[in-house]
């Protein structure tokens, strides 16, 4: 783990570089690759959500694992693409189809530090962090705000609300997001070598 609660293959956003079309393209095919096989090894505890009648369907699969006896959450979901208006409103780099999302869990079973790899509309995966979502949260109670519901480990997730929340976080916040992004300092494209180390992680976990 870094000084910073993130494993040692998440690269700060200050060192990550410019990446060519090749790299881009390799990190997509990385990043599915992953992503379907883990799915398919738990199929059968993927949930079908539909937020609205007008709204894209939802593959959600959320699983609590553990890495160096360290627990984290570990949050896979597949929109369905469809036409509509979102265009007017996001960016292609705001916009993902899929996502993987790792939260980091604190001996207490609070969530903490938040980020994710997302395939966005333009094809390339960028990594977003949200930080440590126990503490903003606590933060927002003392001025009575909140906004993303945290899950302990082994508790259920109501999916619609989690992502409710999390598209009502996206659009109030959007364009704080799109000026870090401008910035270089978040939603980030990703190389290979991480989406292999996010892998690696993956792959030696033990599923709680």
């Amino acid at each position: 783990m870094t000084q910073r609660n993130y494993p040692d293959f998440y690269r700060p956003f200050e060192d990550m570089h410019p990446l060519s079309p090749e790299q881009l393209e390799t990190s997509r095919q990385k990043f599915d690759k992953l992503f379907d096989s883990f799915v398919l090894d738990h199929m059968k505890d993927v949930d079908i959500i539909k937020l609205a009648e007008d709204m894209p369907q939802e593959a959600n699969l959320l699983k609590i694992i553990e890495v160096d006896s360290q627990p984290y959450s570990l949050w896979l979901r597949d929109k369905e693409r469809q036409e509509s208006n979102t265009e007017n409103v996001f960016r292609k780099d705001e916009i993902f189809h899929r996502e993987i999302a790792v939260q980091r869990k604190d001996s207490e079973g609070q969530g903490r530090e938040r980020w994710s790899y997302r395939l966005c509309d333009d094809g390339i995966v960028r990594r977003y962090d949200g930080g440590d979502v126990w503490a903003k949260q606590e933060e927002k109670k003392k001025l009575g705000m909140q906004d993303f519901p945290t899950l302990r480990v082994h508790e259920k997730p109501d999916y619609v609300e989690l992502s409710k929340a999390r598209n009502s976080n996206i659009e109030n916040s959007i364009q704080n997001t799109r000026l870090e992004a401008d910035m270089g300092l978040n939603n980030q494209p990703v190389s290979p070598d991480e989406i292999a180390g996010l892998k690696a992680f993956i792959d030696s976990s033990t599923v709680l």
